[in-house]
């Protein structure tokens, strides 16, 4: 009997060279359990979106030295029976916490066939936020997981709040 694992814990600023080891350490544990390449696309879809809105959102506190321990990146992925579980952290600005909010439970109150109508709205409508993303992130990981994407803020102060999300995909 398989039991709960954890694959991979990070916490710390995530560059694009620790994108890379964890990428890198992804493809090496999933040729190690041999998991099916359809999960194996599924999970690397969910893993490269939920960095990249850690990348995209992460706010640095250089007048805060001390929320850098407490509230720093950090991504989690587990194994249990039948399932993968993904936990992402992240220091945000406030400001942006009602437009993931907005998104995301836009998304999670969708079918399939209603994400999937949102997505080609969304790549047909061709625009691009400062950051250069088109909106797609939180879609793509709804399409790839196998439950709804669950998302908490906690406030750090009056201009910072931790945010996570947590996806969930069945192998």
């Amino acid at each position: 009997m398989i039991e709960n694992k954890l694959l991979i814990d990070y916490n710390g600023v995530l560059t694009f060279d620790a994108i890379g080891e964890l990428l890198i350490t992804l493809k090496q544990k999933m040729v190690g359990v041999g998991e099916r390449l359809n999960t194996h696309k599924r999970l690397i879809t969910i893993v490269v979106e939920t960095l990249e809105n850690i990348c995209k959102y992460f706010e640095l506190f250089p007048e805060y030295a001390e929320y850098a321990a407490k509230y720093h990146q950090s991504f989690k992925l587990e194994y249990f029976p039948g399932k993968y579980k993904i936990t992402v952290r992240n220091p945000i600005n406030k400001v942006h916490a009602g437009e993931i909010k907005g998104k995301i439970d836009l998304i999670n109150s969708l079918d399939a066939d209603e994400l999937k109508a949102l997505y080609r709205k969304t790549i047909a409508n061709g625009k691009f936020s400062k950051s250069g993303g088109a909106g797609l992130g939180f879609i793509e990981m709804a399409k790839a997981a196998d439950s709804p994407i669950v998302y908490n803020f906690e406030p750090i102060d009056d201009t910072f709040t931790y945010y996570s999300i947590c996806l969930e995909l069945n192998n």
